[in-house]
């Protein structure tokens, strides 16, 4: 299970990986994510290996099934030049394999689709307003702020005694 975020000034997803904590990085239109941001759509699979859009070449490497995908735009409002509010998708929420109650792997249903777009609604302006969706212009911009507002020396450095 992923949280996909856009960064737009390299156009692409990006995420954590959950085993490595390093971060993995797609081309923006790219994969059942990419799809899910380019559309605002959600994508509920079934079955994975039956899908055209899905690429299998991660289970293959590493021996794991992917069965089910449910895939869930995370979205803000935003007002355009005109004032126009309008719905902008800032990253995806993948989920994979839904395990049923009898632990066996299941479906996506109607219910997890409602309980998914719902926490994609709550947490789409907080991450907006989290500084996670910064643009490199904006990182570089707020660093150099950052290193104004560093004191080049201190006063205990200065010889001064008191």
């Amino acid at each position: 299970n992923s949280v996909w975020l856009l960064d737009e000034s390299k156009e692409q997803l990006w995420s954590v990986g959950t085993e490595s904590g390093n971060i993995i990085r797609i081309p923006m239109s790219k994969g059942i994510a990419g799809e899910c941001r380019s559309r605002n759509a959600v994508i509920n699979i079934p079955d994975a290996y039956e899908d055209g859009r899905f690429d299998q070449t991660v289970d293959k490497s590493t021996g794991y099934r992917t069965k089910s995908i449910l895939a869930i735009p995370i979205t803000i409002e935003k007002k355009d030049d005109n004032n126009v509010v309008e719905e902008q998708v800032i990253g995806v929420i993948q989920m994979i394999n839904k395990i049923d109650f009898d632990g066996e792997t299941g479906q996506f249903h109607d219910d997890d689709v409602k309980i998914m777009e719902t926490f994609a609604r709550f947490i789409g302006p907080r991450v907006a307003s989290s500084g996670f969706l910064l643009t490199e212009a904006k990182v570089s911009e707020a660093d150099k702020i950052k290193n104004l507002a560093k004191p080049t020396k201190r006063i205990s450095n200065l010889g001064m005694r008191m």
